[in-house]
């Protein structure tokens, strides 16, 4: 008797909906069905990785713009604050005071007014790329209406002048934290780079304004040579908030932002050191040299040895040892200041680094995800198909191998309904089909061999002939070339054996014409192409008209338009209707002035005249002759060229600078073909010609011919020296 365990087991295999589906289902819709749903499955898990690593980078690089936005304000505080300190001094002395020390004064605040205004500029690109709403923002509105006033305040009172110097720092520090916040730089969720942020926006701004309102305050101080009660209060409350700063950073930076990143310490603990001299400095300045009023240095003095610890920032406010050291001899550190600015520049590249490195391990995670997601699906795809396809099959494979091998007895026994035994079917018929083609295959080749040379053999011999009529059409304008040009070249290489390229040359008692056209397409089409333009250029050419190629141009596209139906009226069939026409280059040369007549479609002419330094290019209008787009009554322009005794002409149509080279893939150009022209000017035209096509055909190289090419070449004689 079968247990209650195997009776539900045997139920499930048997029936269950999800087992009777796949059983209903073809190969591929099973292998569909189950990819689908584990592919579902994967893409939700990837998917949500995805989007929450994307937050995560997507965070890490607004962070990393708060840093591009707030360090560019922040070094608009340093030239700022001193200007603040200069100006305090200018305005505390007394007119003896400013005599003597004034102008050393003044070049001391333009160079800072500089610097602000550079460092105003700076912010504003950084606002411009990173967060342009910082630029409407009403606070940097207002930090730059007051300092175009405070720049020009020459005239205030000197508390007016520090008040309003205040003011401009506290909106500066104002906007730092709009920046700040607006970037989420000052919510970063990792314990250290949030403490690292919170120092660099807000903590070390805070100090160095503490510092420097000291130094500001005690510039003034030294030049007026007094100090009232308020003041020292003021004095003694800004001292013991920069001590209790100092200490409240050197706790953060070693209470909470070495235990999470310790790989920093090296870096960070000379620095909690230094803060210490830092301290100790900013109170003896405060208690000892104002507070005690010694009044022992000059104002600059004072103002140097507060903001700067290197020798020759101090060699140039003429800081010596009595400016740095107490009445005792004491020594004191020289430029807190400076070395608290110094802390601030390291600590904000500290975490621009590790945003930046938390960015990367960012991206490495979400590639890794991706990968894995890939993978892992590639991997379910492969395994549904070897198990629902792979090894039924393997039977077929076999089979087809011994047909490949040349067994073309194999038959397949046919014991299943569905995809496979429908393939095994059609391979069994399959095999029988071939084993009669072979049979009777060699004959059909043999057959259909002999008819296929046959008309290839007819194809031929009429392409060839069409050769030998195109060349008749060219030969008597070669004859005409012979009996007018003393040194004259022309190169005609179509694609195949014909081509849609074409060289006319007609000699007058006068001068000569001469006409080099390119027709649409190439082989046969473009032959006969050719046919029609120069029957009709025969025709059109007169001795009336020989002198206006424009005109004639003008002729031949109307007469072209109306042989081909291309008048854009529609009347012609679509099956019959075509697009066809040249790019021309038609030409007068009249003997005796001496001066060549060009109309250009499409086709430059080239001229080099006798010790010219370069090619003289002549450009006709962008508009080809016969074609749709070209308007029935369109007018072409004459260009009268002087010739000199010795001139080079040249013409050619497109297939020779369009030719791409095999070596790197880009076109001959006119460029080249000018310079060839500029190099072998010394030799004959016919010597001078063969040079450029040798250097065509070395470009090419193994690359196919793109187009027809026609070259004709010309050095121009006085009549008297032509045949």
């Amino acid at each position: 008797m079968s247990s209650p365990a195997s009776l539900t087991l045997s139920r499930l295999l048997t029936d269950n909906p999800a087992v009777d589906l796949m059983a209903r289902l073809t190969y591929p819709k099973k292998i569909q069905v189950v990819g689908l749903v584990a592919g579902i499955a994967i893409l939700l898990l990837t998917g949500q990785l995805f989007f929450s690593l994307s937050g995560q980078i997507e965070r890490a690089r607004l962070e990393r713009s708060g840093l591009y936005l707030v360090v560019p304000v922040r070094q608009i505080l340093e030239p700022l604050q001193e200007h603040r300190g200069l100006a305090h001094a200018y305005l505390s002395g007394d007119d003896e005071f400013r005599a003597t020390q004034g102008p050393r004064l003044q070049r001391l605040l333009d160079e800072r007014r500089a610097h602000v205004d550079a460092a105003i500029g700076a912010a504003e690109n950084a606002f411009q790329t990173h967060l342009p709403a910082l630029l409407q923002d009403r606070r940097w509105q207002e930090f730059r209406h007051s300092w175009r006033a405070a720049a020009q305040g020459s005239d205030l009172e000197p508390r007016a002048s520090l008040e309003r110097h205040n003011q401009l720092v506290a909106q500066l520090n104002a906007l730092v934290s709009a920046a700040a916040d607006a970037t989420h730089l000052s919510v970063d969720p990792y314990v250290g780079t949030f403490y690292l942020a919170q120092m660099v926006t807000q903590n070390l701004p805070a100090v160095l304004e503490q510092m420097a309102r000291i130094r500001d305050m005690g510039t003034g101080f030294y030049a007026s040579h007094y100090i009232d009660r308020d003041d020292k209060h003021l004095l003694i409350s800004l001292n013991t908030m920069t001590g209790t700063s100092l200490e409240g950073l050197r706790q953060t930076v070693r209470d909470k932002v070495l235990p999470t990143m310790p790989e920093l310490g090296k870096e960070l603990t000379p620095r909690l050191q230094e803060m210490n001299q830092v301290a100790s400095s900013v109170d003896a300045f405060t208690q000892m040299k104002l507070m005690g009023m010694l009044f022992d240095s000059s104002p600059t003095a004072f103002f140097g040895a507060m903001s700067y610890g290197d020798t020759n920032r101090l060699g140039a406010f003429d800081v010596g040892p009595r400016d740095t050291s107490l009445d005792t001899g004491e020594p004191i550190a020289p430029g807190p200041i400076g070395r608290v600015y110094g802390t601030l520049d390291q600590f904000t590249r500290i975490l621009d680094v590790t945003i930046e490195q938390r960015l990367w391990v960012l991206y490495q995670q979400l590639a890794l995800n991706l990968i894995v997601a890939a993978t892992a699906l590639i991997i379910v795809i492969y395994m549904l198909w070897l198990m629902y396809v792979a090894f039924p099959i393997r039977k077929l494979i076999n089979a087809t191998e011994l047909v490949a091998g040349g067994d073309l007895t194999v038959k397949l026994e046919v014991d299943r309904n569905d995809e496979i035994g429908q393939l095994s079917r059609a391979f069994n018929t399959m095999t029988e089909a071939v084993r009669y083609a072979r049979d009777n295959l060699e004959q059909q080749v043999a057959e259909r061999t002999a008819d296929l040379a046959a008309k290839n053999e007819l194809i031929m011999d009429s392409i060839n002939y069409a050769r030998v009529i195109q060349q008749s059409y060219l030969r008597s304008s070669q004859a005409d070339m012979a009996s007018t040009l003393a040194d004259f070249a022309m190169a005609w290489e179509p694609r195949d054996v014909v081509g849609g390229d074409y060289l006319y040359f007609r000699r007058f008692a006068d001068g000569y014409f001469f006409a080099l056209i390119d027709c649409t397409g190439h082989g046969v089409p473009g032959a006969f192409m050719t046919l029609i333009m120069a029957s009709y250029l025969n025709n059109l050419l007169t001795q009336a008209n020989r002198h206006d190629p424009a005109g004639l141009l003008a002729r031949m596209n109307q007469a072209v338009k109306g042989a081909l139906g291309q008048t854009g009226t529609g009347v012609a069939a679509p099956e019959h209707a075509s697009d066809d026409g040249m790019d021309a280059a038609f030409c007068w040369v009249d003997s005796q002035h001496q001066q060549l007549t060009y109309a250009g479609a499409r086709t430059p002419l080239y001229l080099l005249h006798p010790d010219a330094p370069e090619v003289l290019q002549y450009d006709g209008e962008r508009m080809g002759v016969g074609y749709v787009a070209t308007p029935m009554d369109f007018a072409w322009r004459n260009q009268v060229i002087e010739l000199q005794p010795g001139s080079i002409v040249c013409v050619s149509t497109d297939g020779l600078v369009d030719q791409v080279g095999e070596a790197r893939r880009m076109a001959f150009g006119k460029k080249r073909l000018k310079q060839q022209m500029l190099y072998n000017r010394g030799l004959a035209v016919p010597e001078l010609q063969t040079e450029i096509m040798a250097e065509l055909h070395a470009w090419q190289g193994k690359e196919s011919r793109r187009d027809d090419i026609c070259l004709f070449t010309f050095r121009h004689q006085p009549p008297g020296d032509c045949p």
